[in-house]
């Protein structure tokens, strides 16, 4: 449990980072971080963050733009994962929590 905490704090801190340095809006970080742990909808962000139709649009566009994600699929199925920057932010994040594997067999 705790690795799990720890990974959720350091993906989080590292993409605010992130999306500082690009100029992106600090709200964009629940989008990658969704992106993160599977993939995010324009319309789930849109709820999540409380924003208009078009302010979700233009956000997604901004991280698009910035190679953070990438759309898979078509108008209703589209959803985003991660990309460039965020995906070795991600991976990073995972292998910096990951501990040594246990012998679940060891007497």
């Amino acid at each position: 449990m705790k690795r799990r905490y720890d990974w959720t704090v350091r993906l989080w801190n590292d993409l605010a980072h992130l999306a500082d340095e690009r100029g992106l809006p600090e709200r964009t970080v629940s989008a990658l971080y969704a992106a993160a742990v599977g993939e995010v909808r324009r319309t789930t962000y849109q709820q999540d963050e409380g924003l208009s139709r078009d302010q979700a649009i233009r956000d997604i566009q901004a991280l698009t733009r910035s190679g953070l994600l990438t759309p898979r699929g078509n108008a209703t199925t589209r959803v985003y994962v991660l990309a460039g920057a965020a995906t070795e932010i991600a991976q990073a994040a995972a292998a910096a929590v990951r501990g040594p594997g246990r012998d679940p067999y060891a007497n």
